[in-house]
């Protein structure tokens, strides 16, 4: 029995003789230069850290589960959510739920790329709209800043544990 060597080699087909496809309805490459320069600074935000005079705007949602603490006067919440410009995120915080509003401050943990500090105001002691102002960041977050809206729900209300929801919106900062 004898053993074919079979050999291979790489073969080129010219473009000469081939018609480019229709291009009707695609963009002109003029028009997409302010398209890449934001996708670049996002890319870069990310990546390297603060662009001056761009805030950060998050947006997104997240959930977890609370309890109440300081005779229901507090609610200490973990989970993960998702959040534009920064990814996947581990969430955690305190908001206090009093008469005049709640108020509180939550942490954005991105792993390795550093954390979000995030100030919390809200008009309501149910859940329901908030304001948030990113106050600074760890790491590649360092200098950030910004804010926006918002809805946080506690599920069930008043009860010491529960699930809670997040919904941000970018905004004018708070």
């Amino acid at each position: 029995m004898t053993r074919r060597n079979h050999r291979k080699t790489l073969e080129f087909e010219s473009l000469e003789s081939m018609e480019l496809l229709s291009v009707a309805g695609m963009a002109r490459p003029h028009a997409m230069v302010p398209h890449l320069g934001e996708t670049h600074a996002r890319v870069h935000r990310i990546r390297k850290g603060p662009v001056p005079g761009v805030a950060l705007t998050l947006s997104g949602s997240g959930q977890g589960t609370y309890r109440m603490v300081g005779g229901g006067s507090a609610a200490i919440f973990t989970g993960r959510g998702t959040f534009s410009e920064v990814g996947g995120a581990r969430l955690q915080g305190r908001i206090a739920l009093n008469a005049s509003g709640n108020s509180g401050e939550m942490t954005l943990n991105l792993g390795r790329r550093g954390k979000l500090f995030v100030s919390v105001l809200g008009p309501t002691t149910s859940g329901g709209g908030i304001t948030y102002r990113i106050t600074g960041g760890t790491r590649a977050f360092a200098g950030d800043t910004g804010g926006g809206a918002g809805v946080v729900t506690f599920a069930p209300s008043g009860i010491a544990r529960g699930h809670f929801a997040l919904t941000l919106q970018a905004g004018p900062s708070a």
